[in-house]
Order: structure tokens, then sequence, then C-alpha cells
């Protein structure tokens, strides 16, 4: 279907046309509100000019640990964009924009979360970052952190090198 439809016309003139009798078109106008139209004869009709307007869009929807750039308005125009970014640590994934649409924000993106890794987690598992002496470290989505074992060795069922997956990183262990 068109994205733009009669129930978002504006109505600009009414008036009078003369048409061949090739094709009949029927349009449902009683859903604009349009009522009462007559044919003084079979050769001419009266006929509404329709221009389509596109809809204008509200205020763009949130995006979850994220923030717009701009000055947020409460009304945009049809073609407008806003540009979004993720907090600090998040990974933008998708679209940096959203365009409105015909009154539809479109444009898809997530902001993927981080991976936090803590001395008390590090400390369960007998082991520390390989690298890095923090008591906390944040890891960005797709991002490897490398461990070793404070005491022992690697138990042997994880790699003592992990990537965070949205927020999730599977710790090593050492015995």
């Amino acid at each position: 279907m068109d994205p733009y439809s009669l129930t978002t016309s504006s109505l600009l003139a009414v008036g009078m046309a003369h048409f061949l009798p090739v094709k009949v078109v029927t349009l449902d106008l009683a859903s604009l509100g349009v009522s009462g139209l007559q044919t003084p004869s079979s050769r001419h009709i009266y006929y509404l000019l329709c221009l389509l307007v596109p809809v204008g869009c509200g205020m763009p929807p949130p995006l979850e640990f994220g923030d717009i750039s701009t000055v947020v308005k409460n009304n945009y125009d049809h073609g407008e964009t806003v540009e979004y970014f993720c907090q600090t640590y998040y990974t933008l994934d998708g679209q940096t924009h959203k365009t409105c649409s015909n009154g539809q924000w479109t444009g898809e993106m997530r902001c993927l979360r981080p991976c936090t890794v803590t001395l008390d987690d590090m400390r369960r598992n007998n082991i520390g970052l390989k690298y890095k002496p923090d008591s906390k470290m944040y890891s960005p989505h797709k991002d490897f952190l490398e461990f070793n074992c404070t005491t022992g060795s690697p138990d042997g069922r994880l790699a003592m090198r992990q990537q965070c997956i949205d927020g999730v990183m599977l710790l090593p262990s050492c015995q």
C-alpha cells in the first residue's frame, strides 16, 4: 500500500471536470467525512482535488542505553532525521539515524551492553586480568579480555581469553 493515504490527505478544492467514460473510480470518502456529492449530468461530476500531504511525527522513540545527539522537539516534519548515540562503553548496532516517514519513525538500532568483570568475580574463579590490574573492568561488546591464574592452573573448561557479547562474558576458572 502507498505510504500516503486518503485519510492523511488535505482537501484543497472542489470543482467540476469533464470525464470520458473510460474508467470508473470509486472512492470511499465517508472516512474523510465527505458526503453529499452530486452529479449534475451523466457527463459531468464533481470531484475532489486532493493533495497527499505526508504526516509528521511526534517525539522520536527513546533508545535504551542511548540518547539523541540534538535537542529533542515535540514534532518533526516528514523526512526529518534524528541522530542517536549510545552511552559510554555501549556499542551502537544498526543505523545511527531514525527518519520521520509519514507519521512513523523508521530506522533500527540498539545499544549493546558492555561486560563488567569485578575483582570479586575474578577471585571466585582464581583468575586475574593478564594485562590490567584494575578492580573493575568494563569491556565493550566484541572486545576480548585475557585472564591468568592467580593460583593453580586453568581447569580447561573455557579458554583464558574471552569475548564480551552484549553484556555477557564467560569467565574461565583455575584450580
